[in-house]
């Protein structure tokens, strides 16, 4: 596994980093939003992370050089050691489906914006709705944006429906949004989000580089994601 290195900061500065661009990311506006959907939409390609179509999993590989500026927990661990954390723990907890193995790899790939000219505000931190009404459901109210909607703008119609909706949604602060949740949104949180979360938020360390099989999950992404895309 590859690991990366980045400047080493003081916990005070670490802490007011994310702090300001936490602050940055609740202060979206829906034309921002509206915006930033646009520019990073399935079909438009003036905004590209990569000069040429990459295969999926070369693009996931890339995570080995995505650093978290407001992670607290992870602070210099790659997004590729994070998203193996993520893998790893599935394993661990006897999961076997692979649509759930594939959202795992790509649900922070988006955060590749971070090596780009992005405003890191707009690629982490928690998503809250900015306008909608109550018990709408999340598909008609508009979320702050980040790095959970670029996967959902680039892979909505390469997986499926159910793992479109985890990609858009697992970065969601529960208790904030909970009141535009409809029926649908309760079910996927239950059966799908905390799930997920157990996975995705329990798993991280600063420690634990877990070794699993990457030629085995390769050939899952390989799979179901066969054709190069455009990032």
């Amino acid at each position: 596994m590859l690991k990366t290195e980045c400047p080493v900061l003081s916990e005070a500065d670490f802490n007011n980093i994310a702090i300001e661009i936490q602050k940055r990311h609740r202060t979206q506006t829906v034309d921002t939003i509206l915006q930033l959907r646009l520019d990073y939409a399935y079909d438009n390609h003036s905004r590209r992370m990569f000069q040429d179509p990459i295969s999926v999993w070369d693009a996931i590989m890339s995570l080995a050089f995505v650093n978290d500026p407001t992670d607290k927990q992870l602070k210099a661990i790659s997004q590729l050691t994070h998203t193996i954390q993520v893998v790893d723990s599935m394993h661990r907890h006897g999961v076997t489906d692979e649509e759930f193995f594939i959202a795992a790899w790509l649900h922070d790939l988006g955060k590749i914006l971070l090596n780009g000219t992005e405003d890191p505000a707009n690629i982490v931190c928690l998503n809250i709705v900015i306008e909608g009404e109550p018990k709408a459901g999340l598909d008609n109210c508009i979320c702050t944006w980040n790095h959970d909607d670029y996967a959902f703008q680039k892979f909505q119609n390469l997986v499926p429906e159910h793992i479109a909706w985890l990609l858009r949604y697992h970065s969601l602060n529960l208790k904030e949004v909970e009141p535009y949740l409809n029926h649908s949104d309760n079910s996927r949180v239950h059966d799908l989000l905390i799930p997920f979360s157990k996975h995705d938020k329990l798993s991280k360390s600063l420690y634990h580089f877990p070794k699993i099989n990457l030629d085995w999950h390769r050939r899952i992404i390989e799979k179901h994601l066969p054709e190069k895309v455009i990032l």
